[in-house]
């Protein structure tokens, strides 16, 4: 079979097959027999980075939002064709996504998969900008920043972010902002697309009916051998520390809303280093905050919270554990979160607690394999970090309590904690009562 490197794992019983194509482009086949097959193309480019070296050794500042934007446009096709029909009348459903470090376009299908991965190549790999239909992008563009103003669960995230890591690009909107969105032009987002969309800089993982030696004939027609390149990212030197400890807007809401965050200190963890200690971190989470938890009890008894959910988010160099939720007083469920924290590390970790937890993340890593579409996201999300999906498992079935409860007095200290708030707006309420 050409020269894909077959792996296998016992403990899962799954394959998968991989190959890094001439162009520097790596693909992921994992033959699967399913309802529906799943493709996903993922560039290594996304709000991070605005900022790069172009040729000569000057730096190239880009508009905050460029790589969200450069997702929306990449669908143009200088015949003036639609791609989300051309893939509707294949039966298949076609979408993308910017995240703070990458840019993923995917489609779902039920027949024609070697067709629809075709065209996947074909428009991801054929930029047509023109200067008309940028303008017009950004206005559609700016409509999509204010609806994402209007949720307060999004505003509340990002200032949590702005709290925790004022010296970082993860306090920039992915999407940008209606101002930085209107400087975009055609030329910034060509600049961006030779830097970033190189196909040393992708991935391409394919779950489902998919022949692995197929695969690699429509990638053969779609894309050349390319010089394979370091890019020019910049690199954010960082400093573990929290400047501002509090935060609040308002919105008209009928409660506040908390979110509780505490800043991980990552900065050369990479790899396997990278994926443990977000298993670990994760893990203890659940164990803090989780729905099994004292905490979420105690919470929903007294009434004092509701709505409360936790997790760990890690990217690239950048890591954060936080807890959110719904309440009457912030500032009384802060104490309760630093209670709880308090009372674990004096009490330590419970044995059986930490086992249902790990356990409970292992039978969420095996069913996952049953979708097809979490196979391709769980692969990529590996192959971003440096590591093999099939290590998963190993290094999940290897975290003991005592690392857990080192991690627990490291990751969560107050000293690099924060709180984002969105307040009930009073003044609104009042003035619906003056207009009665």
């Amino acid at each position: 079979m050409s020269s894909f490197i077959k792996r296998y794992d016992q403990y899962l019983d799954e394959t998968y097959y991989y190959i890094k194509h001439p162009s520097g482009l790596e693909i992921y086949v994992m033959p699967k027999e399913l309802s529906t097959s799943f493709a996903m193309l993922t560039a290594k480019y996304g709000s991070f980075d605005n900022k790069f070296a172009k040729k000569g050794g000057a730096t190239a500042v880009m508009p905050e939002g460029i790589a969200h934007f450069l997702e929306h446009k990449l669908f143009d096709n200088e015949d003036g064709s639609d791609t989300f029909e051309r893939f509707a009348e294949m039966g298949a459903f076609c979408n993308a996504y910017t995240s703070f470090d990458r840019t993923a376009y995917l489609f779902s299908s039920t027949e024609a998969h070697s067709e629809c991965l075709a065209l996947l190549l074909d428009f991801v790999f054929s930029p047509y900008f023109t200067h008309d239909s940028v303008k017009k992008e950004q206005g559609i563009i700016a409509e999509e920043i204010k609806m994402g103003l209007d949720s307060p669960y999004n505003r509340c995230f990002h200032l949590l972010t702005r709290l925790l890591f004022t010296d970082h690009p993860v306090c920039r909107e992915i999407a940008g902002t209606e101002e930085s969105v209107m400087q975009i032009n055609r030329e910034m987002l060509y600049s961006c697309y030779e830097t970033f969309y190189s196909p040393c800089n992708m991935i391409l993982t394919v779950a489902g009916e998919f022949d692995p030696d197929k695969v690699l004939s429509v990638v053969n027609k779609r894309i050349p051998r390319s010089n394979q390149r370091e890019l020019p990212r910049e690199h954010v030197p960082l400093r573990r520390t929290v400047k501002e400890r509090r935060g609040s807007e308002t919105a008209e809401i009928s409660k506040a809303i908390f979110s509780v965050g505490f800043r991980d200190d990552i900065t050369c963890v990479s790899g396997l280093r990278a994926m443990r200690r977000a298993l670990s971190a994760s893990i203890l989470s659940e164990l803090l905050f989780g729905q099994t938890s004292a905490f979420y009890g105690e919470m929903l008894e007294s009434g004092l919270a509701d709505r409360i959910s936790a997790s760990y988010l890690t990217c690239r160099d950048i890591g954060f554990a936080y807890v959110n939720g719904i309440c009457d007083d912030p500032e009384a469920v802060y104490g309760r979160v630093i209670a709880a924290i308090s009372d674990m590390k004096r009490r330590g970790i419970d044995r059986d607690a930490f086992a249902r937890a790990k356990k409970g993340m292992i039978s969420d890593l095996v069913r996952s394999f049953n979708s097809t579409e979490e196979m391709c996201e769980l692969v990529t999300d590996c192959a971003i970090i440096g590591c093999d999906a099939f290590d998963y498992a190993e290094v999940l079935r290897g975290i003991g309590v005592e690392e857990l409860e080192f991690l627990l007095c490291e990751l969560y200290d107050e000293r690099f904690a924060a709180m984002a708030v969105i307040e009930k707006n009073e003044k609104s309420d009042e003035e619906k009562e003056s207009n009665i």
